[in-house]
């Protein structure tokens, strides 16, 4: 028996330990489609764990909820896959990523309720590139911070995602991840949350070529702080939000 406690909750959640074995869901046969399952299951979370490589600028601002919630949608695109059987069902985020745009980081601080008006973005997968226009950030007026810390920057991330496919060919079988690794990150300058900041420009692009199967991720983030005892500002923990801007 083990009780924990969840984050953004009081509240003590106790479970029991039971069910099968591990041994015994791996060789026995009333257990073979859940091994099938369990085959998909990994498949899907190498793609969420690339998601979130992709983003790593901003998944410091995520909430522990975030992995599990985008894991079930990743779980989604994977059942679309039309023609491969039950435990090798490709999973193909070049075709449906899209359904992850917008998706918050923390629901329990959101991007938009830091920032209260819509930013323009402008991407191009030729280029590899995406462009964001931040509009001018005034105080209580589309500018309302979470805490009392007072410097807030925005952290902007643009990184690329690879399909998970199954590999039946090979001496080992199973799903390989991508291994493009390429990301930019951009943080802006820390501002005062009293102060009116003027309407600024963020440009992002990779190098990489892309290719058939390739996605590329672009996220913000919002991030407070305060300045510790030299005086530099340094990250509130566990302030802040961001969202998936667009997949493309």
């Amino acid at each position: 028996m083990s009780a924990y406690k969840r984050y953004g909750s009081d509240e003590i959640i106790v479970r029991r330990k039971g069910g099968a074995s591990k041994e015994r869901i791996k060789t026995a046969p009333e257990f073979g489609v859940t091994r099938l399952y369990n085959s998909e299951h990994q498949g899907a979370m190498l793609l969420t764990r690339r998601i979130r490589f992709g983003m790593h600028g901003v998944m410091h601002l995520s909430d522990p909820g975030f992995t599990g919630a985008l894991n079930k949608v990743i779980k989604r695109i994977q059942e679309l896959d039309p023609g491969s059987p039950l435990g090798e069902r490709q999973v193909y985020f070049s075709r449906h990523g899209k359904m992850i745009e917008g998706m918050i980081l923390n629901q329990y601080q959101s991007f938009d309720g830091f920032v209260r008006q819509p930013l323009g973005v402008q991407v191009s997968r030729g280029d590899r590139s995406a462009t964001i226009s931040i509009p001018e950030l005034i105080p209580d007026v589309n500018l309302f911070p979470y805490a009392d810390a007072p410097y807030y920057r925005l952290v902007v991330s643009l990184g690329i995602v690879e399909d998970v496919m199954f590999d039946n060919g090979g001496i080992i079988k199973g799903y390989k991840p991508g291994k493009t690794t390429e990301m930019q990150i951009h943080e802006t300058p820390w501002t005062s949350v009293l102060s009116k900041a003027p309407a600024t420009t963020i440009e992002l692009q990779l190098e990489s070529e892309m290719q058939e199967g390739m996605s590329l991720i672009l996220a913000i983030g919002v991030e407070q702080g305060r300045p510790d005892r030299l005086n530099e500002i340094t990250r509130e923990k566990r302030v802040g939000g961001g969202k998936v801007l667009r997949v493309f």
